[in-house]
């Protein structure tokens, strides 16, 4: 998910981490843009000309492509949330964007209660900062209509005699607008009329400081009038002469983050009584309760007062705490609660009544007496669970976002070692840390505390899978907190058995799961009993909803899921766990690997995804304990989605790994599927010897078994092979030989991706009309098996097939139809692929600049993946980029080095592929520095050659425009 922030200083983050800096300012203005117009299609044409206002149309044009590549390779997995519903137009998909003006135009819309709402979407001035004509024409719109809101909203409310709202909408403007006392004088009156007179005068009070501390003034006789009177008609304190400063504790080190949190919580304390912070043990509910009464304790004249319970254990004793911590306000000693809060019925005072999980009925007994009989006051309790009263609002205490969790380390460290100064690796370290404890600032603190005596490197080395460094104490905190464990513990120690078995078994899981993954491995329980256990959980935060669209999905935070599984491991019930966890993830692959090719493909896309981290931890379970039919399952069946995301490498060692576990052989069927999955892993990498060996180990074991579908599956991968390293005619032949047992085979996607490799080895050959007819009998299969992965690859070597024939408009179309199919069954190599092969359309169509751009992509890709082919095809395709741009020398050496790497595969030209290059090299060739560049090229390493065809690509980027292609 990408939330862009325009209201204040501008802000985008991806999945909750800051997007990674930009080439030039001018990459943002163009996601603000699109963000200000979320879900609507903007002419590129007019994105151009507002951030490029003094370039030529067609240099403008040029600069958008290369910023969307940029801004592309920035946003990462979410790149596809820009997209392009017309060749002229962009927009951004509003599924996977979250902007603060679209929700902040959404609730103001709605009515006078969402125009409040609306309020805390409203961070500033529209894109802070910037002075673009453009942004300070839409600033001003913004301005003026959220003070007209807020002003309308609150007269609406007063209309209705709901004051105390009427008042918050003021409240919200004077955030920003701090100095209007006109505002201040009719807040004051909405104040008394809500009964909060005493709160009234002491807006004024802090009003008039402020304008004298900031702008050097003195307020109107006026409004210094108006208080007078509203003070003269507040019900006094319930004891004048008794001072009211309070007992709220001062914090030992100053806050970090939380303001959002913080301006939330001062609204709803104002306007209800009773809030309720939840969260798990040292998630910092005490801290950010503090820090509100802190910030409120002014608006109440009879103050604002803490009441630890934390080292409370019998429930009378909640009634007595309450009573020593009012003394100031009723010095009468251990009164029930009723008779306490009757006598301070008439008091104004905000109470903070701290850690009440382990006496949730007594402190629901005293909240709902106070709540009564004393309706000035204000309550925020803190608790892992709600207190199950009317009308009280639970405020969920969230963990620290990634920013202000580093943020919050570097301080804590400094503060423990002042002179530390961290260094990139430093600071590399601490985001690791930070990922690893989750946000939660306890344990962030706990391990930053350790810097006085470890670098950032060491400390993040010693957190390891056990958490051990955060055990040692840490000297002058609350016993509770002075240990990660003591903390866990205590959350721990409030839950039933029930609840504490779920937890445990829930531990198992590696990442986020659903409820019927738990009833999978919690076997033999009620279900209606486990989502009881589970609504208990997350209620005290000890498990959390997971950030997914869709299904709902849950997980536990890593350092929580550590400490409940050491106390699993301490029953001696890790193992029965682990190997049911391995069952449940076996038996998830066997189900989606029946929908991998059609219709269901896209939901066992999200499924795999969702599973990956139970897939690895499983298949490392399956290792360690020896279960080499396990893994041999996970290996195969998890392959073709390892493929489609790029995990070359991924899947490939994963298969090795797996036929490496002694026994495998004794399970032939499942031992042949993952030596072919290493065969296709090998191939996918362009290791062909390998490939081969592999896969005709594998067709040995599939024939003794007699499993028609592997036998086939084997014959097609190798004349895949074949036609990969230009052996055509042999490929040829293979695939015929392939075909009819493909036909026979009971995988349906078998004989419509033959069908179109056999059409794809006609084309090679220069049989151009068999491959036409060849690719008509693909498409059909395709079309009545519902294959709609492979009609993917059938569209993409059709594409080729139109480019030889010179049917420029078809080939062009039907990549376009290869890349959308690609995107949409979130196959990335086919992506690429159809990226790669349309750019040598584009050369032969004078576009040298265009070919280049998907080049550098496919270079990129493939350089990750491993894919030494699709390396070596991008290292000659940007060489004939630059020989058709006149770059003679630099791409005849490219070209050099491109040989010698498809030499070192094999991976030579097909015909068909090879008169094309003749083609395409024809007019480079009568250079007189060609032969020389291109023997000189044969001498580069690869890694020198891809440097060079980057650089290359960049140069030639950066002088020519570059059209639509499709982003």
């Amino acid at each position: 998910m990408i939330e862009l922030r325009l209201f204040g200083r501008y802000e985008v983050t991806v999945d909750g981490t800051p997007l990674r800096r930009l080439r030039t300012h001018r990459g943002h203005m163009v996601l603000a843009l699109l963000g200000l117009r979320l879900g609507k299609p903007i002419d590129r044409h007019a994105i151009a000309e507002t951030v490029w206002p003094y370039s030529e149309p067609s240099d403008a044009l040029y600069s958008l492509r290369r910023t969307l590549t940029d801004l592309r390779q920035a946003l990462g997995t979410e790149s596809g949330a820009i997209v392009s519903p017309t060749p002229t137009t962009l927009q951004l998909d509003e599924n996977r964007v979250l902007v603060d003006v679209r929700e902040y135009e959404r609730l103001i819309a709605r009515d006078a209660t969402g125009a409040i709402d609306a309020a805390d979407w409203y961070r500033g001035p529209l894109l802070d900062g910037w002075t673009e004509d453009w942004v300070v024409e839409r600033r001003g719109h913004y301005v003026f209509g959220f003070r007209d809101a807020l002003l309308r909203a609150s007269a609406m409310l007063e209309a209705e005699e709901r004051f105390s709202e009427a008042t918050e909408a003021l409240r919200k403007l004077l955030v920003h607008e701090p100095h209007d006392e006109g505002l201040v004088r009719r807040a004051m009156h909405l104040m008394e009329r809500a009964g909060n007179g005493a709160g009234a005068v002491a807006l004024y009070e802090s009003f008039r400081q402020r304008l004298a501390s900031e702008l050097g003034l003195s307020v109107s006789d006026e409004t210094t009038r108006t208080a007078d009177e509203i003070a003269g008609r507040a019900k006094p304190s319930k004891l004048d002469n008794v001072p009211v400063s309070g007992s709220i504790p001062v914090p030992d080190g100053s806050l970090v983050g939380r303001s959002e949190e913080i301006a939330q919580l001062k609204t709803r304390v104002r306007t209800r009584s009773l809030v309720t912070l939840l969260g798990l043990g040292g998630i910092g509910k005490t801290r950010l309760g503090i820090e509100v009464a802190r910030e409120l304790e002014h608006e109440f004249p009879d103050g604002a007062w803490f009441v630890p319970l934390a080292s409370i254990r019998e429930p009378a004793e909640v009634a007595m705490a309450l009573a020593a911590a009012l003394r100031p306000i009723d010095p009468q000693p251990n009164e029930p609660a009723a008779t306490l809060a009757t006598r301070l019925s008439r008091a104004s005072f905000l109470l903070l009544l701290d850690n009440c999980e382990h006496v949730l009925d007594a402190a629901r007994d005293v909240c709902a007496s106070l709540r009564t009989h004393c309706p000035n006051a204000r309550i925020v309790a803190t608790s892992q669970q709600t207190l199950g009263l009317e009308g009280e609002q639970s405020f969920r205490v969230p963990v620290f976002d990634h920013e202000d969790a580093v943020r919050l380390f570097c301080r804590r460290a400094q503060e423990a070692s002042p002179g530390l100064v961290l260094s990139d690796d430093g600071r590399e370290s601490v985001a690791r840390i930070c990922r690893r404890l989750e946000g939660i600032p306890l344990a962030i603190e706990l391990a930053a505390g350790r810097a006085r005596f470890l670098t950032p490197s060491r400390i993040d080395e010693l957190l390891g899978e056990r958490l051990e460094l955060l055990k040692a104490p840490a000297p002058g905190r609350d016993p509770r907190h002075c240990t990660l464990d003591a903390t866990l513990g205590w959350s721990l120690d409030l839950l039933g058995e029930a609840d504490r078995e779920t937890l445990y078994v829930a531990s198992a899981f590696a990442g986020s799961w659903t409820v019927d993954d738990l009833l999978d491995l919690t076997q033999n329980t009620n279900p209606v009993d486990l989502v009881r256990s589970l609504e208990a959980l997350v209620d005290r935060s000890l498990i959390v909803e997971a950030e997914t669209s869709g299904r709902p999905r849950f997980k536990i935070l890593d350092p929580v899921r550590r400490f409940a599984w050491e106390m699993v491991e301490r029953g001696g019930r890790a193992n029965e766990l682990r190997d049911r966890h391995l069952a449940f993830v076996v038996a998830r692959c066997e189900e989606c690997q029946t929908n991998m090719i059609g219709v269901g493909s896209a939901a066992v896309h999200a499924i795999l995804t969702n599973i990956q981290e139970e897939i690895s931890s499983a298949f490392a379970w399956a290792e360690r304990s020896g279960d080499a039919l396990s893994a041999l399952k996970i290996a195969h069946l998890t392959w073709s989605f390892s493929w489609n995301q790029g995990w070359l490498e991924l899947g490939r060692t994963r298969a090795e790994r797996a036929i490496a576990i002694p026994g495998g052989q004794r399970f032939p069927r499942e031992y042949a599927h993952a030596l072919h999955t290493c065969g296709a892993g090998a191939w996918s990498q362009a290791d062909y010897d390998v490939t081969f060996t592999r896969v005709s180990e594998a067709l040995v074991f599939f024939k003794e078994v007699d499993d028609l579908d592997g036998v086939a599956r084997s014959a097609f991968t190798l004349g895949i092979v074949m036609q990969n390293q230009g052996r055509s005619q042999e490929a040829l032949e293979q695939l015929e030989y392939s075909l009819p047992l493909c036909e026979k085979a009971p995988g349906r996607e078998r004989y419509a991706s033959c069908l179109s490799a056999l059409a794809l080895s006609y084309f090679e050959v220069l049989r151009l009309d068999d491959a036409l007819e060849m690719f008509d009998r693909a498409i059909k299969e395709c079309q009545e098996k519902d294959c709609t992965n492979v009609m993917v690859i059938v569209q993409l070597n059709l594409a080729q097939t139109y480019h030889a024939l010179g049917r420029t408009d078809e080939a062009y179309e039907t990549f376009a139809q290869a890349r959308a199919g690609a995107l949409e069954r979130k196959i990335a190599v086919m992506r690429i692929m159809a990226e790669h092969y349309r750019a040598w359309l584009d050369l032969d169509m004078g576009k040298p600049a265009e070919a280049a751009a998907s080049f550098s992509v496919g270079l990129e890709e493939f350089t990750k993946m491993g894919e030494r082919r699709g390396v070596a095809l991008n290292v000659e395709g940007m060489g004939l980029a630059a020989v058709a741009a006149g770059d003679i020398e630099r791409g005849a050496r490219l070209l050099g080095a491109a040989s010698v790497m498809r030499e070192a595969i094999p991976a030579m030209r097909c015909p068909a592929h090879e008169a094309r290059f003749q083609r395409q090299t024809a007019t480079g060739r009568q250079d007189a520095g060609f032969a020389d560049a291109y023997a000189a090229g044969r001498e580069l390493s690869p890694g020198d050659a891809v440097t060079l065809a980057k650089t290359v690509g960049e140069e030639m980027l950066s002088v020519e425009p570059v059209a639509y292609r499709g982003n």
